[in-house]
């Protein structure tokens, strides 16, 4: 949505990236709460051979190289990436402090700022209103787009070609591997849909990545399972063939619903 709608500075996250994790942190210091909880924001391992995410293909390429504080003592080991995430949850925590508690319940790196607290220690207190009507009201409080500069952007915008260049360069990578079980093409695909360009092909990339991700996961998944070498070809040659049509029907559905709204 920013990179398409291009909205103005105060109406974006502060520290929202590169991580869900910044955005969901980013996104409730933004909405008033004062008491913060971390779960599952560990970024990082007690032990760089073990952690919660074996064999996930966003840590296909990374190493737990490097060395901080853990959350409950010790040390801990992050990656380039996991380490950029924590840097800007310290700064978002740090600029954003006064009047503020946050407890790490994670048991992985240190977060400047937080209290360390385990799970089976955490003590709530039962919501003084309804969920549904603290999440109408921040909707209600918040700005929204007008119509007119929603339908100029679109009109503005060259989406449905970003998506078709994407979808076809990805069809390309995977047409041009020969073996999906020694995960070459990984940092092929990571590049091609997170390499930041313009806006343009951003917003291509947010809008289609989750469902290229996912097909990559599941062949992953199942190339790693595959040891006599017929089935493996035979694997292999359906994943081309099924990945060729899923990026034309990826096109035509992206194109169908970008029309109307182009247009209008």
């Amino acid at each position: 949505p920013t990179q398409l709608f291009k909205p103005p500075p105060g109406a974006t996250l502060i520290g929202g990236s590169p991580a869900v994790g910044n955005a969901g942190l980013s996104f409730i210091q933004w909405a008033g709460f004062r008491t913060f909880y971390l779960f599952g924001m560990d970024m990082g391992a007690r032990q760089p051979e073990r952690h919660h995410a074996a064999g996930s293909l966003g840590l296909v390429n990374e190493e737990f190289n490097i060395e901080v504080p853990g959350n409950f003592g010790g040390r801990a080991y992050t990656t380039s990436v996991f380490y950029e995430m924590l840097v800007s949850i310290n700064e978002s925590i740090i600029n954003f402090s006064q009047g503020r508690r946050y407890f790490n319940c994670s048991d992985g790196c240190q977060v400047r700022g937080t209290e360390p607290l385990r799970p089976n220690e955490v003590t709530i207190d039962s919501p003084r209103t309804p969920k549904s009507e603290t999440v109408r009201q921040l909707v209600d409080e918040t700005d929204s787009f007008t119509h007119n500069e929603v339908e100029a952007r679109w009109r503005e915008c060259d989406l449905a070609n970003e998506v078709a260049r994407l979808t076809e360069q990805a069809n390309e990578i995977v047409a041009g591997t020969l073996d999906f079980s020694d995960h070459g093409h990984l940092k092929d695909i990571f590049a091609l849909l997170v390499e930041e360009k313009n806006a343009d092909r951003m917003a291509a990339q947010t809008l289609i990545r989750g469902s290229i991700f996912n097909m990559i996961i599941a062949v992953r998944y199942f190339s790693n399972r595959l040891g006599d070498p017929e089935h493996k070809q035979r694997f292999h040659d359906a994943v081309q063939a099924t990945f060729a049509e899923s990026m034309e029907r990826l096109q035509r559905r992206c194109a169908s619903d970008m029309e109307p709204l182009a247009n209008s």
